[in-house]
């Protein structure tokens, strides 16, 4: 009995092991599920990429390289089953809003995204990493 349970005990956590991703994202690592990570995509101008290839100095670079040329537009896209978004900072062009009022978690992200300025034209590029950061512990 003892050893059936340690063998069930073990598949489940090789289960879990095969759906876990070990992402650097900002310098940090997380452990988060695959599903995550396919639902988050940032584009920084005209350069976009899935979650899992971001880190803080690509952030960094594209923002600061893109704003010696004028404003950047910064788009972070989340999409699941129960997650449906795009945030934009000030610096895109206007886009049609959502047609109905945040889920509850929606808010929570929105949230976060206003608090950490990132409506705003010229926020700070670390302000962006860390939004995602606290983004990723969301998800």
């Amino acid at each position: 009995m003892a050893k059936s349970a340690f063998v069930l005990a073990l598949l489940w956590f090789s289960l879990l092991i095969v759906n876990v991703k070990e992402v650097r994202c900002a310098h940090l690592m997380l452990f988060i599920s695959e599903k995550s990570l396919e639902m988050v995509k940032i584009k920084i101008g005209s350069e976009e990429r899935n979650i899992e290839d971001v880190n803080s100095s690509w952030i960094n670079q594209q923002i600061n390289r893109r704003r010696k040329d004028g404003p950047v537009c910064v788009r972070v896209s989340i999409k699941d089953d129960a997650i449906n978004m795009v945030l934009s900072s000030g610096d895109c062009p206007q886009a049609g809003g959502g047609g109905r009022p945040p889920r509850p978690h929606e808010k929570e992200i929105f949230d976060l995204w206003d608090k950490h300025r990132l409506n705003e034209a010229d926020f700070p590029s670390g302000h962006l990493v860390a939004f995602i950061k606290q983004l990723l512990k969301l998800l």
